[in-house]
């Protein structure tokens, strides 16, 4: 295949994929309303072993722990740059 196929060949991939992408992309906004209340919970910082992908020690990493909090999957956390959640 010739480079200037080639190149016709990805722009026309190219502009499918930017066209698919517009066909999909959603019309309304959903959701529900929400509050947001300060809760108080009793927080503690627990540390835990980490090993590396091949399974070689490392430092220990360290989790921000929130008790009471409920259920874990109705809970929706976000944490600061620092780490913080």
């Amino acid at each position: 295949m010739t480079a200037r196929l080639r190149l016709f060949a990805l722009a026309g991939v190219l502009l499918a994929s930017v066209a698919t992408a517009a066909a999909a992309a959603p019309t309304a906004v959903l959701g529900q309303p929400a509050r947001v209340d300060a809760a108080g919970l009793k927080t503690e910082r627990q540390s835990y072993p980490t090993t590396d992908a091949l399974g070689a020690p490392l430092e220990d990493t360290a989790w921000r722990v929130v008790r009471g909090s409920g259920n874990c999957c109705e809970n929706y956390l976000s944490a600061t740059p620092d780490g913080r959640l």
